[in-house]
């Protein structure tokens, strides 16, 4: 089997001897006692793409002079693992990123309070208990497992803001809201995404038709839907307005049903559709879901699903959107796939604190009836989000 190349940076000689010699059985061990050494190594022994670097791990006390002057050896890697993102790193160090190295961290990588919770679980690793060598073979072991598969991930954004009818107050958040999401899921989570900007009604039922041809059965699609949205008690009915939608008529909406009925088609084995939308419960058919909480993540995307997750019940929302800052927080500071499922009950309960002026609760259900056989399945799985850590 061929090995994996790891480099360990720390200005200890005798613990890098060490370090050699417990991991050389299984990797190719390189060492270095500085950051220049550590970047001449890296251009050296890896070459400019770096293609055969697996993990560097830092120390945070690289120079007699600082306790943290290793970060600036993870900014050099953290800009690089832009362009190769194959390259895992950990930082070594009896402080915590949170604790006494805040400051330097902050500094150094810019990095906000909630990114810094976020850096350290994923790339920190403690010198300060027991033998933090068990704790590198431990990360190596769990690195080197085949990754689960979960496919691929397409991201429909939907934000109408601009509205022809004037009867019809325009909007002014849906397209900033929509590139927030975009951005993230194409960062953090693999979205490949497109945008439909202030689409008519037949943009966007033509746009969700199109997709057959996009995606497939391996397929986890997002449908983000941002606007106006309203119900209609006589008839039990929800609908979506798009940017040609007629205040007093409902000839320009679109119907909670037609919505379901376009979704039907489409070979995506996961399906999630998010509404940040006033009445936005009116697609709500079946119970609200937030089951299975013990079933790993992997368990929940072999089957099926057809989800909602909706910013409110039957009520109106701010432009303001507390529903989407929320959500975007949840998934900046996840490290580990995530099934909707979960998500839903960190972000319920963050969005109902908010009082606006009412709580505002949002709601995750199943797309399609309970009562029909062919769609039972589809209440076995969820949606996963799963970072590209």
């Amino acid at each position: 089997m061929i090995k994996k190349n790891i480099l360990f940076v720390d200005d200890e000689k005798a613990t890098l001897k060490e370090l050699q010699e417990v991991f050389s059985d299984e990797f190719n061990v390189y060492t270095a006692c500085s950051v220049i050494e550590a970047e001449e190594k890296l251009r050296k022994s890896f070459g400019d793409n770096y293609r055969d670097l697996f993990c560097i791990f830092i120390d945070l006390k690289l120079d007699s002079r600082s306790e943290f002057s290793g970060v600036e050896l993870v900014k050099i890697i953290k800009l690089l693992r832009i362009e190769k993102p194959h390259i895992h790193y950990f930082v070594l160090s009896a402080y915590s990123p949170s604790g006494p190295a805040r400051e330097a961290f902050q500094k150094v990588l810019w990095l906000g309070d909630d990114e810094l919770e976020c850096f350290e679980k994923e790339h920190y690793i403690s010198k300060k208990k027991g033998n933090y060598f068990k704790n590198i073979q431990n990360k190596l072991n769990e690195l080197c497992q085949p990754k689960y598969d979960f496919g691929e991930y397409f991201g429909i954004f939907i934000p109408v803001e601009k509205y022809t009818d004037p009867m019809i107050d325009n909007l002014t958040k849906p397209v900033k809201d929509a590139k927030k999401l975009q951005e993230l899921l194409e960062r953090r989570y693999r979205f490949r995404c497109e945008v439909v900007e202030n689409p008519t009604r037949k943009n966007i039922l033509d746009f969700i038709d199109n997709l057959k041809g996009k995606i497939s059965a391996h397929t986890n699609l997002m449908i983000f839907f941002a606007g106006h949205a309203e119900w209609i008690e006589e008839q039990k009915q929800g609908y979506w307005f798009p940017c040609d939608a007629v205040h007093d008529s409902y000839s320009n909406k679109i119907s909670a049903a037609e919505i379901k009925s376009h979704l039907r088609p489409l070979p995506a084995k996961h399906i999630l559709l998010i509404i940040d939308a006033c009445y936005s419960w009116s697609f709500k058919i079946s119970r609200d879901n937030s089951r299975n909480k013990g079933i790993a993540c992997k368990e929940y995307h072999k089957n099926p699903s057809r989800k909602v997750l909706t910013s409110c019940a039957n009520q109106k929302t701010p432009d303001e959107s507390y529903f989407l800052k929320h959500l975007i927080k949840i998934l900046e500071k996840n490290v580990s796939p995530l099934s909707t499922s979960s998500l839903f009950d960190d972000l319920r309960d963050k969005v109902v604190n908010e009082k606006w002026p009412e709580a505002l609760r949002p709601h995750f259900f199943d797309i399609y009836n309970s009562s029909d056989d062919a769609d039972c399945l589809y209440q076995e799985g969820d949606f996963i989000f799963a970072p590209n850590n």
